[in-house]
């Protein structure tokens, strides 16, 4: 008999109305993050997953790795963060603030991301500037969704299983 998941989809943080909206799913784990920046904000996410089952062609293979925003050429910083086999992401936090443009229009977005691990690791690219906010269920996070614009992230939510 197969054991029912719970899942918890937070709320999107950011500007949830800005760029276009994605989503990846719910998979096995989160394998690999890569995230770009400037001096001013975040400027894309790039998630990557595991899929373990029963089928032996798609066990512990990686899916994913669609680059949500980042059209922006301004990237200063590129960081690479491979988590280890049996690790796990278990919380998210971040910074949200305006942004301006060289045509001076601003709406909100993702300043900056930080990750952390069951095995006490933390994962973090981005300016620390704007408001503050964070996971506040108890899982691991197991998929993305938000909105992103051709150059910048403009919000980001996860999927937790709550029965890890």
């Amino acid at each position: 008999m197969a054991m029912s998941r719970s899942y918890y989809a937070s709320p999107y943080y950011g500007n949830s109305k800005g760029g276009k909206r994605w989503e990846d799913g719910t998979f096995t784990s989160v394998k690999k993050i890569t995230m770009t920046a400037n001096d001013m904000t975040l400027t894309s996410a790039q998630l990557h997953y595991g899929l373990a089952g029963h089928d032996p062609s798609v066990r512990w293979k990686s899916f994913g790795g669609v680059v949500h925003g980042g059209g922006d050429k301004t990237a200063t910083t590129t960081k690479e963060f491979v988590l280890s086999p049996h690790e796990c992401l278990t919380k998210m936090t971040g910074y949200k603030g305006m942004y301006r443009d060289e045509w001076n229009n601003e709406w909100c977005v993702i300043k900056s991301l930080t990750f952390y691990t069951d095995k006490g690791r933390t994962f973090s690219c981005g300016p620390k500037v704007g408001d503050y906010f964070e996971t506040t269920v108890d899982g691991e996070i197991v998929g993305f969704f938000g909105s992103a614009s051709d150059s910048l992230l403009d919000s980001i939510g996860v999927y937790m299983l709550l029965d890890r």
